[in-house]
């Protein structure tokens, strides 16, 4: 499990876990070296599924998106633009969703418009 959630991990994050300390993790749980080159030679779709297969969560929690995107919402009608970005930025970070990346483009142009006046 340990293996999967470092390869899922580095698809979301390349510099998430460095490897020398995962594999001292590894090697305190007395994972062998077979074991390690077999599971983290999966793909990015055998981890998911596998963690699907036992009910564990394997993508960003859809609560957590929706909350963020809420927030920058609200911030944004309430004229608070930095703190919209913020929420609206952990959204995006989480999903890649083009249509969040418009909703940021355009606070960043609010942002730039009110620091040239």
């Amino acid at each position: 499990m340990a293996i999967y959630l470092n390869e899922l991990s580095k698809f979301y994050n390349d510099d998430s876990i460095e490897s020398n300390m995962f594999l001292e993790y590894l090697n305190a749980l007395s994972v062998d070296e077979d074991t390690i080159n077999e599971y983290s030679s999966k793909s990015i779709d055998d981890i998911k599924n596998y963690l699907k297969s036992k009910g564990l969560p394997y993508s960003p929690s859809v609560e957590v998106i929706t909350i963020c995107k809420n927030l920058g919402f609200q911030l944004d009608e309430s004229k608070k633009v930095v703190p919209a970005l913020f929420y609206f930025n952990i959204a995006y970070d989480l999903t890649n969703d083009p249509a969040i990346k418009d909703v940021i483009d355009d606070l960043n142009t609010k942002v730039e418009r009110k620091l040239n006046e």
